[in-house]
């Protein structure tokens, strides 16, 4: 009998031992997991220049990544404009993706094709609303490297700085 228990004492030791090794690397893995920081949730900062009613303009702008849902996520973008006239615009718009592929929402953006910005390939979308066309040039990690804006009054390109 006291040879049963021994070895009962050693198996429930020993799968006590695993369990606690399991959730052990377990939970190391998920703190490891939780620091690997997404590329895409970093805010990013954009310099403007362009022509508002024929007035040379400049400004800056800003991107920051919402996850809206498990499906999709937007990038909005607030532009800070001013011209040489003085007159200072806003803008606000944004970029949605599907979160299953990284591509932007099917049915709302054009795909135009590729462009290379120095080492950069880039693929270029396009989406209109309001007025306003815009095109976007998306490198990795969706990261949107350049915009432009356009309408019949005015014309504006965006590029990252940081």
């Amino acid at each position: 009998m006291s040879s049963s228990k021994s070895n009962m004492i050693v198996v429930l030791i020993a799968t006590v031992a695993l369990i606690a090794g399991t959730l052990t690397v377990y939970s190391i893995g998920e703190l490891l997991n939780n620091q690997t920081e997404d590329p895409r949730e970093s805010p990013h900062n954009y310099s403007v220049t362009g022509l508002i009613e024929n007035i040379t303009c400049n400004g800056e702008g800003h991107s920051k990544l919402t996850q809206e849902s498990d499906l999709y996520f937007t990038y909005s973008f607030n532009l800070k404009i001013t011209c040489d006239d003085g007159n200072q615009h806003t803008f606000d718009f944004g970029m949605i993706f599907d979160a299953d592929d990284n591509q932007p929402q099917n049915g709302l953006y054009t795909y135009l094709g590729t462009e290379n910005l120095g080492d950069t390939e880039l693929s270029i979308w396009s989406h209109s609303e309001n007025g306003y066309e815009y095109r976007f040039y998306v490198g990795d990690n969706c990261l949107v490297e350049k915009f432009e804006i356009a309408s019949q009054i005015l014309s504006l390109t965006g590029q990252i700085t940081s």
